[in-house]
């Protein structure tokens, strides 16, 4: 099948292969954390106009930001739900610095949303046909970036 069940048998094999039952931990809300993690992410990708939205919303980048900011605060709650002391300051940790790298990315993205004059991805990619708000807002662009890698827990943020 050219590999494409490779990513689902991959995480059905890691599933499957051992389970720690923490006693002292809420056990159902340890465990719908991530999951519900997972499908947070995944809802946003059906906001993305590719070649026709698979769901059009007036607010979908509004809505893309709403998610991201949850799932800081799901981060927090497994944490949480763990009873150990030092997860729940691991995630008091991942939570401040997401909060701290949210700030700006929101911010950035209401610039653009102002100069779009729209909430709409799809409404969004037809207004920068002509030009891309990247060349014209090059150091605001260079936040974004930085902003984005540090949402991501990619190379020089990755203190967690």
């Amino acid at each position: 099948f050219m590999g494409i069940l490779q990513p689902f048998s991959d995480a059905v094999k890691l599933f499957n292969k051992e389970v720690f039952i923490i006693y002292s931990s809420s056990y159902y809300l340890f465990y719908f954390c991530p999951i519900m993690l997972f499908f947070l992410m995944m809802s946003n990708w059906l906001f993305i106009p590719v070649i026709t939205n698979i769901y059009f919303m007036n607010y979908s980048l509004l809505f893309i930001m709403i998610i991201l900011t949850i799932m800081g605060y799901l981060f927090m709650l497994m944490g949480w739900s763990s009873n150990s002391v030092y997860s729940m300051m691991g995630a008091i940790r991942a939570l401040a610095q997401t909060i701290s790298y949210e700030v700006s990315f929101i911010m950035i993205v209401l610039v653009v949303m102002i100069l779009s004059e729209t909430y709409s991805l799809s409404n969004f990619m037809k207004w920068q046909v002509n030009l891309w708000y990247m060349v014209m807002l090059i150091p605001l662009f260079m936040v974004f970036f930085i902003s984005v890698l540090a949402e991501l827990n990619r190379s020089p943020m990755d203190f967690i």
